[in-house]
């Protein structure tokens, strides 16, 4: 794999960028002409518009785009700049424009008949055909051009490689990815870079490292970085790594090669959407939310179409359904062809139980490519995602058996059986996951199998009924006394309780706490105890190193809960709800087991910061998942106490019927998630009226105060007491901030 890049290189980008931070503008071996100023018009030479192109990678899009109209409007015929235009327009994701601006370009062009122009049009034209899931379109254009061979220019490869794939004719579109990998790439940055997508499309991922690094070097001694070939090289670095925490894989991070593209261009809607998909997937990331770096690029581009299909996917995996929905309203009308928006579309249907509309979905895209697994497997994953393990299970065994090479299928397949307590399968298909996937790292995959095979070697099970348990044979003696009765004790009392009885369920007992957060998580320093899949449980043993510390009986219980909350909605139920009916349950088993977080709650009242009901969901992936914890307990005991406990069960019953959020909480409680989020409210002031405490107040809550706040006391008495009280709280939040 390639090296970081050498301190004198990073250097050089400094000394581009000085004379920018210093608020001089910077010295380029061109000048862009004034061309208002000119009395004639000229054709606009390839240096200057290479400026604008210039611009336009580098966050001044919107200058670009209004610059261009003003050079067309002089010079209605220069088709090259209109092609730029039409890039631009793309970029922007005004694709209406940029389709008209893009048809009028090729008209000309094939007019013209100067070949290198020609390209250029056709790249850009595709380009956008391409991201409206119009693949078809593109190539039937390109094909009434007998002079046009793609196979010449890498550039030209990869557009109509892709093209032919999402057309469904995945062996045409490999076989010309292949001529642009191993073709000549030309002497231009731009055709390095597309040879080096090219083999990273075809799995070529060493290859696509060195040449994209090599694109890298290529323009820090032209003109400078380039955020685009920081997002590919960013891209190749988690595809090849995984997040595997390890010396080789921190010295090549993606999120640093991300962020210093948007250094450069501060919308660049790749970096973002890489770095929602990076903190997405390995949630030990915490400086930054994953859902701020697409809230970024979609404030930026509304109608960005990759920013709306990474939101849809993303509020799937939450059981966010209505922001689903809408997301995918928007889709349909912006790029209903798309074959990852059908996707998408038959995802939502399965989650919503319109099981013949997902079938009919997916067989229509398996008619045009047979050998795509990417459908079932996206489907089954985002099943995975909530907790759906055992539906999950069956589209990812379609997978598999419709593209058998398919490593990321077989690693969703082996965290799918492990999760339903095949062990010894999931063991058998993360093995064959690395090995298909040829040195490439996946921390989750390369953690839990290490976990799995651990525990093959370690522990021993022993059967008691219903009950499978897994733990050390040392311990054995011990926890077949007192956890073989505490579980059974807990299965009577709960399924008599909910009158539900659930089906055998297998409980691993973790002597290290490191191995039992990888389990559950495929990380380490997970902060909890115990974690139920449905059919497994998973536990940290009162003889870890925590020993002392923590109630083994506490969260026995707990756990057991969702035994029984998760058989009761067939794991349909939204993880916030099962979460706050099990911590619930454990205040009512035992008061001294209720959590107490009041301190929490009071800053989290003060600084607007209680999670809404529809958002409650993803907090489970962050860094306030112990808070999301409180209060979806809190939620379930202001529900109870208003309704009785009955209605919760129908609640978990609506869920199993496909009810989503809003229609379990009408058909239930006659109320909506935003009414439950003011009640919630008004309870959480009860809670803590009695509480004589200063919140500990955020920076963003400090900001808003201290510019809210003037700098002169009111006249009247009362007002100007309760200003110097607000001036108190400033000083206080920016003293807690440190500063």
């Amino acid at each position: 794999m390639p090296e970081p890049l050498a301190p004198s290189v990073r250097l050089k980008v400094l000394a581009l960028a000085l004379p920018c931070l210093l608020g001089a503008a910077p010295s380029f071996a061109f000048a862009r002409p004034c061309l208002r100023a000119q009395e004639e018009v000229e054709r606009l030479g390839d240096e200057e518009r290479g400026q604008i192109d210039y611009d336009r990678r580098h966050g001044a899009l919107d200058a670009a785009t209004d610059e261009l109209w003003e050079i067309l409007e002089e010079d209605p015929g220069d088709i090259r700049s209109r092609a730029l235009l039409a890039r631009c327009l793309l970029d922007q994701c005004a694709y209406d424009e940029a389709l008209e601006q893009s048809e009028r370009a090729l008209g000309d062009a094939l007019g013209e008949g100067d070949p290198e122009t020609l390209r250029r049009v056709l790249r850009v034209r595709s380009r956008i055909l391409l991201e409206l899931g119009r693949a078809s379109e593109a190539l039937e254009e390109a094909s009434g051009i007998d002079s046009f061979d793609p196979a010449r220019d890498p550039r030209d490869a990869l557009v109509f490689g892709r093209l032919l794939v999402e057309a469904g004719r995945r062996e045409e579109g490999k076989a010309l990815l292949l001529r642009g990998a191993e073709g000549q790439a030309g002497e231009l940055w731009q055709q390095v870079l597309a040879r080096g997508l090219c083999q990273d499309e075809l799995g070529f991922y060493e290859r696509a490292a060195r040449t994209v690094v090599q694109a890298e070097k290529m323009t820090f001694d032209g003109e400078g970085v380039e955020p685009e070939v920081l997002v590919a090289l960013g891209n190749i670095y988690f595809e090849a790594y995984g997040e595997v925490d390890d010396a080789v894989s921190r010295a090549h991070s993606p999120a640093m090669l991300f962020r210093e593209a948007l250094e450069l261009d501060p919308e660049n809607a790749g970096a973002l959407l890489a770095l929602f998909r990076l903190y997405r997937f390995n949630w030990r990331r915490t400086r930054s939310e994953p859902g701020e770096f697409l809230q970024r690029l979609l404030d930026a581009r509304p109608q960005c179409i990759g920013g709306r299909i990474a939101q849809v996917s993303g509020a799937l995996d939450d059981g966010d359904l209505p922001t689903a929905r809408a997301g995918l309203e928007k889709l349909e009308a912006l790029a209903p062809g798309r074959r990852d928006v059908v996707t998408e579309k038959a995802s939502l249907a399965f989650v919503e139980h319109r099981r013949e509309d997902a079938r009919l979905l997916i067989a229509g895209l398996l008619a045009e490519d047979g050998g795509d697994s990417r459908p079932e497997r996206t489907v089954g994953k985002h099943l995975l995602e909530l907790y759906r393990f055992a539906e999950g299970l069956g589209f990812l065994e379609k997978a598999v058996e419709r593209d058998g090479r398919d490593h990321e299928a077989w690693t969703e397949l082996g965290r799918a059986q492990a999760n339903t307590g095949d062990e010894e399968g999931a063991r058998r298909s993360l093995r064959k996951a690395i090995d298909l996937a040829q040195g490439r790292g996946n921390a989750w995959r390369d953690n839990t199998l290490l976990v799995l095979e651990r525990m093959a070697k370690a522990h021993v099970e022993h059967e008691a009924g219903a009950l499978t348990f897994a733990w050390r044979p040392d311990a054995a003696p011990l926890f077949e006394v007192y956890f073989e009765e505490f579980y059974r004790n807990a299965r009577e009392e709960l399924a008599a309780r909910y009158g539900y009885t659930p089906e055998p369920v297998r409980i691993e007992v973790f002597r290290k706490w490191e191995d039992f957060s990888v389990r559950s998580t495929g990380f380490q320093g997970y902060p909890a105890l115990g974690v139920c899949f449905g059919p497994v449980v998973t536990a940290v043993s009162p003889l870890s190193e925590l020993r002392g510390s923590f109630s083994w009986a506490r969260t026995s219980y707990h756990e057991f809960t969702h035994v029984i909350h998760l058989g009761l909605s067939h794991n349909r139920c939204p993880r916030w709800i099962t979460e706050g009916l099990a911590t619930w349950e454990e205040g009512e088993k035992n008061p001294a087991w209720w959590r107490n977080l009041r301190r929490d709650l009071v800053d989290a009242r003060a600084n607007g910061r209680i999670l809404a009901v529809r958002k409650l969901n993803a907090a489970f992936r962050g860094p306030r998942v112990i808070f999301a914890y409180y209060q979806g307990g809190l939620l379930c005991k202001m529900l109870i106490e208003k309704h009785g406990f009955s209605p919760m069960v129908g609640l978990l019953e609506a869920f199993d019927r496909g009810a989503d959020l809003d229609q379990a909480m009408g058909q239930i409680f006659d109320t909506t998630p935003e009414e439950i989020d003011a009640e919630f409210a008004s309870f959480v002031d009860r809670m803590v009226e009695g509480l004589r405490i200063e919140p500990r107040w955020s920076r963003a809550q400090t900001f808003r105060l201290r510019f809210r706040r003037s700098r002169r006391p009111p006249e009247d008495e009362e007002q100007r007491s309760r200003w110097a009280d607000d001036w108190c709280r400033i000083a206080r939040g920016i003293h807690l901030q440190g500063e």
